[in-house]
């Protein structure tokens, strides 16, 4: 590893000067929340130490994602006690809030970013390619978890199918972000090898997250059952699962019918 040069001291630096600015300016309009123990201060801390960390894995190696060190960083600050304990909270919301719409925006600006990536033209000829690249690997990884989860974790089979669904699915801060940089770097782009699997990929999430709703509407259903309160599983799984089924129908036929 190169020791860094003058000229990326002196980006620290100003990088450093612009968020202590930054912080003055959040501390006087926000007050407590921006002090330790405050969800601004948490959500604050968070990004400084995701994006120093990302950096660090950079710099070890240039073929690393800077997401793993981000990734690293996270699950250290979620398990140390009392650190992202936030007791004052940010215009009437505290930590968790603030961290779920973060992730729900981060994932919304990374689909747009896939969407607008798509080559439509080759996605029409590679439909039902992408459809199978979609729904071979999800389902084949989620039944090959379920089936394992029973005798390994004992874990009934509805609960095996939420446990093969969350990990079949593909996380679209690794797909996305890499495909649209080969894309640009013209690799696979006369075939459309780009378009094809960031397409699949986002298909692919989809149809997880319908399998873990189906699975855990069964599995609490299931469980209620007991008591009497089974009763409900099949209108809950529907609700779980209709829009998750409306997009799939609609762009299975966009990628077929096109």
């Amino acid at each position: 590893m190169k020791l860094p040069s003058r000229t990326s001291l002196a980006s620290w630096a100003y990088l450093a000067a612009i968020l202590g600015v930054l912080y003055v300016v959040a501390f006087v309009l926000l007050g407590a929340a921006m002090l330790p123990g405050g969800a601004g201060f948490c959500l604050l801390l968070v990004y400084v130490l995701a994006s120093l960390c990302g950096d660090v894995v950079k710099a070890l190696s240039p073929r690393l994602p800077p997401l793993l060190g981000m990734l690293l960083a996270g699950l250290v600050l979620r398990n140390v006690p009392t650190v992202l304990d936030a007791t004052a909270p940010v215009l009437g919301h505290g930590f968790d809030w603030w961290s779920s719409q973060a992730r729900a925006g981060a994932l919304a600006v990374i689909m747009l970013r896939a969407g607008l990536g798509l080559d439509l033209a080759k996605l029409r000829k590679l439909g039902l390619l992408t459809a199978r690249l979609a729904f071979g690997p999800c389902l084949a990884e989620a039944l090959t978890v379920a089936l394992l989860a029973a005798p390994l974790l004992e874990l009934p089979p509805a609960w095996g199918g939420t446990l093969g669904f969350v990990i079949a699915a593909v996380s679209p801060a690794v797909v996305v972000p890499g495909m649209l940089d080969l894309q640009e770097r013209g690799y696979g782009v006369a075939r459309g090898v780009p378009t094809m699997v960031v397409a699949a990929a986002s298909f692919d999430d989809v149809l997880a997250i319908a399998g873990f709703g189906v699975c855990l509407a069964l599995a609490v259903a299931s469980e209620g059952g007991d008591d009497g309160g089974g009763g409900d599983g099949g209108s809950l799984a529907w609700l779980i699962l209709k829009a998750p089924v409306e997009l799939l129908a609609g762009v299975a036929a966009g990628l077929v019918g096109g």
